[in-house]
C-alpha cells in the first residue's frame, strides 16, 4: 500500500501534521532526488519513511486509494489528502485547501433558524417545479 504515497506527500506530512519546519533540513538538497529529501526529513523528525507512509494512509485515504478513485481530496482530522491517478500527492490543511477552490468565501455558515428558513425556501421551489411537472404530463395524457 506504501506505493499509494509519494515522497512529496510525506514531506508535508512531516511539514504540516507533524509540525516540524522543513525548509531547513532542505537546504541545499535541490539537486537530490525527492526520495532522498524525504528520508533526510524522515531521519531529522525522528521517524522511519514507512512509519511515515503507513501514517498518511489513514483508514478513509486508504480506502480511496482502494476503492479506485483516480482524482479526489479526502478530508480527514483538520487536513485534505489530495489523492491523483491512485497515489497521494500532497497534503494541505484545510485553510490551504479552501483558499486554493476560493471555497473559504463560498462557504456559507447557518444558524439552525437560517437553515430553517433556507430549507422550507428550497422546498417551496421544489413543490411549485413538481406542479408544473405534473401538469404538463397530464395535458400529455389527455
Amino acid at each position: 500500500m506504501s506505493k499509494h504515497v509519494s515522497h512529496h506527500a510525506v514531506i508535508r506530512y512531516v511539514e504540516r501534521v507533524l509540525g516540524h519546519d522543513v525548509e531547513p533540513w532542505l537546504v541545499g538538497m535541490d539537486m537530490a532526488k525527492e526520495e532522498d529529501r524525504a528520508s533526510h526529513c524522515c531521519i531529522m523528525a525522528g521517524v522511519h519513511l514507512a512509519a511515515v507512509r503507513e501514517l498518511i494512509l489513514c483508514p478513509p485515504v486508504r480506502t480511496a486509494c482502494a476503492a479506485g478513485f483516480k482524482n479526489v481530496t479526502v478530508r480527514f482530522e483538520g487536513f485534505a489528502y489530495v489523492i491523483l491517478d491512485g497515489k497521494v500527492v500532497t497534503i494541505l490543511t484545510e485553510d490551504m485547501r479552501d483558499q486554493q477552490f476560493k471555497a473559504d468565501k463560498k462557504l456559507r455558515h447557518f444558524s439552525r433558524d437560517e437553515m430553517r428558513r433556507e430549507f422550507l425556501r428550497n422546498n417551496k421551489r421544489l413543490k411549485g417545479k413538481n406542479k408544473a411537472r405534473d401538469r404538463r404530463r397530464l395535458a400529455e395524457v389527455q
